[in-house]
């Protein structure tokens, strides 16, 4: 999941040999991190719920915010 466009994420991940099973944008969700429905638009649309999920993030301004958890 990415606040950058999805199609600029998939030629980033092709071009660096990423094998993602999908990449989640903000044109998915129609919100932008850290809005709680940013993370929760994606989670439904895979049709899970949040308790099933794991947020991994590169930057500490990525982690899952706590409101979402709850």
């Amino acid at each position: 999941m990415s606040n950058g466009n999805v199609a600029l994420m998939t030629n980033m991940a092709k071009n660096g040999g990423l094998p993602w099973d999908c990449i989640l944008g903000p044109e998915v969700a129609q919100h932008y991190k850290p809005e709680p429905e940013s993370y929760l638009a994606n989670v439904r649309l895979l049709g899970l719920t949040p308790d099933q999920v794991v947020m991994t993030a590169a930057h500490q301004g990525d982690s899952w915010p706590q409101h979402v958890r709850d």
